[in-house]
């Protein structure tokens, strides 16, 4: 680690537990006891901007995402599920989300067949998204499926992941002429590691940003959130350990099911005319082919 990050990360936790120590004290209002996420993802601004920062400098700035994209789905393709429904249908759901997306390239969903990985999804440079058939069975609708994808999108589309591996490969001074070593690295990379806070936070707000300019029902992304949050057994008590959640690389399920269910309330509230358009179907293949 640099010098330059360690003396941002340090400044950065003297005023992180200054603002604690003041946040603890003040009351507020809502459907849930005062939580510390809020602070969390606002202090995680400042080292992420670092990072990106950082990064500009590296070499592997000249390479293109895409190619990035390219070399990953080489490498992992055979793993995945290509021909099931399971498969066609997040193809037909990416493919709806894909439209709102920047980025130029093509966005690939890879559906594995993994029990160890569980319920999961993660994104991958170059618009390669990873779903386990576990959680292909644990989510009841395609509206619940779009929020999962939409947040991954997040992910790419906010270059959390690019600027993660970018990061990593110059601090590890992996070279960057060999493709296939950097796809290995990158889907190892992410296996073992997280986003912060604040990009949790960003990927969720992109994904109900994409939701809402969807087919599908904005409600659908606190559903998705409730289902995790079911499977997960984390619990649905409104008090939050500010220790612990400081340590969590993600927010908790339960705030953010709530904020989320909050805001899709509000934005039917004003879009009343929406209402035989948004549908959310159940996943009807499932028994037959999952």
């Amino acid at each position: 680690m640099s010098k330059l990050r360690i003396v941002f990360l340090i400044v950065v936790l003297l005023l992180g537990t200054g603002l604690i120590l003041l946040l603890i004290q003040k009351k507020t209002d809502g459907p849930l006891k005062p939580t510390m996420a809020p602070a969390f993802e606002t202090l995680g601004k400042p080292v992420d901007t670092v990072n990106k920062a950082l990064t500009r400098s590296m070499p592997i700035d000249s390479m293109d995402e895409k190619k990035y994209g390219e070399a990953i789905l080489k490498k992992i393709q055979w793993m995945a599920d290509l021909k099931s429904e399971g498969a066609s249908f997040l193809d037909e759901v990416i493919s709806r989300l894909s439209q709102f997306a920047s980025k130029p390239f093509k966005y690939t969903v890879l559906l594995i067949d993994n029990e160890g990985w569980g319920p999961n999804a993660f994104a991958l440079p170059g618009g390669v998204i990873i779903v386990t058939r576990p959680l292909l069975e644990l989510m009841e609708n395609d509206g619940e499926i779009a929020s999962i994808l939409a947040h991954e999108m997040g992910h790419i589309e906010r270059s959390h992941c690019l600027s993660l591996i970018r990061f990593e490969l110059a601090a590890k001074k992996i070279g960057v002429s060999d493709l296939g070593r950097i796809a290995d690295f990158t889907m190892n990379f992410f296996l073992r590691n997280t986003y912060s806070k604040t990009q949790e936070n960003e990927a969720d707000e992109y994904a109900f940003e994409v939701i809402k300019k969807s087919k599908y029902d904005p409600s659908a992304v606190a559903d998705a959130f409730s289902m995790l949050l079911n499977y997960t057994g984390e619990t649905k008590s409104t008090r939050t350990n500010v220790i612990q959640e400081y340590r969590m690389t993600h927010p908790y399920l339960a705030l953010r099911e709530a904020k989320f269910r909050e805001e899709a309330k509000e934005w039917w509230a004003t879009h009343q005319d929406e209402k035989n358009k948004r549908v959310s179907n159940k996943i009807n293949f499932k028994e037959n082919s999952l």
